[in-house]
């Protein structure tokens, strides 16, 4: 799963075509697969490390891809990765730019004041 979150990671990053990509990814569950990784995989740092540049990744790809990961609480998986690996300086990166990401959109940011999902 560490080379298939890899190999999406580099996918999105090197895509052109932003409106398609947000959709492929959609119909393929990607955010769902990249977070059930996480999950299964929470103390392999390789497997976090490129599933958060999946979702970081999938997050600058489209506004509405925002919505739909943080729609799934993947904001609560980069946390437990943020958590579970605190001395890997790339997995609080990506983590951080990826929160940054979230929080940049207004109405994630008021449904996050005005909710428990964090």
């Amino acid at each position: 799963q560490r080379y298939s979150c890899w190999t999406l990671a580099n996918f999105l990053r090197e895509s052109d075509d932003e409106v398609q990509v947000p959709q492929v990814m959609l119909r393929l569950d990607m955010p769902m697969v990249v977070k059930e990784a996480m999950k299964r995989h929470i103390k392999k740092k390789d497997v976090q490390l490129y599933a958060c540049g999946a979702l970081l990744n999938l997050a600058n790809s489209d506004r509405t891809m925002v919505e739909v990961l943080l729609s799934i609480s993947a904001q609560k998986d980069v946390l437990n990765a943020m958590r579970s690996h605190p001395y890997e300086e790339r997995v609080q990166e990506y983590g951080c730019a990826i929160l940054n990401k979230f929080s940049s959109v207004p109405t994630v940011v008021a449904k996050l004041l005005h909710s428990n999902t964090v």
